[in-house]
């Protein structure tokens, strides 16, 4: 199934930069349009449209690194930041507001008594994605 739009859900940990790169070869493979989302969980005691500027200025300063890594593949990427109560909630929105053909989502290595767990908002992007998943995590150190 080709691949025209990708909607990469960003955020401020280490994985991140990896993430970005590795849809981004995709992208140029596919010649598809790169979205790269920062979602902020916003508390339930806060209207949903609350303006938190901390995280907006945190939203913008990961997405102009997740851009400039984009650029250096010859994208033109598109950026939002999005607010939700539940990063999974609005990653899977946004993927289906957009028509995304892809959602990537990374993750930070975490070993648990051997096996490996997704996060909540991995878990639920994988459920109900409205498209095909990619998930990216970074190595475990030893």
């Amino acid at each position: 199934m080709p691949v025209k739009s990708i909607l990469i859900a960003v955020n401020d940990t280490p994985v991140t930069e990896e993430l970005v790169r590795v849809s981004c070869k995709i992208a140029k493979l596919e010649k598809a349009n790169v979205y790269i989302v920062y979602v902020f969980e916003v508390p339930r005691a806060l209207p949903l449209d609350a303006e938190i500027s901390e995280e907006f200025e945190k939203g913008d300063l990961v997405l102009e690194k997740a851009a400039a890594v984009a650029e250096e593949f010859g994208l033109e990427p598109e950026t939002d930041i999005i607010q939700a109560r539940a990063a999974g909630t609005g990653i899977v929105d946004e993927a289906r507001d957009l028509g995304a053909d892809l959602i990537a989502v990374g993750m930070n290595a975490k070993p648990k008594l051997g096996d490996y767990i997704f996060g909540s908002t991995v878990n639920y992007v994988l459920d109900r994605a409205p498209c095909q998943v990619i998930v990216v995590r970074n190595a475990i150190k030893n």
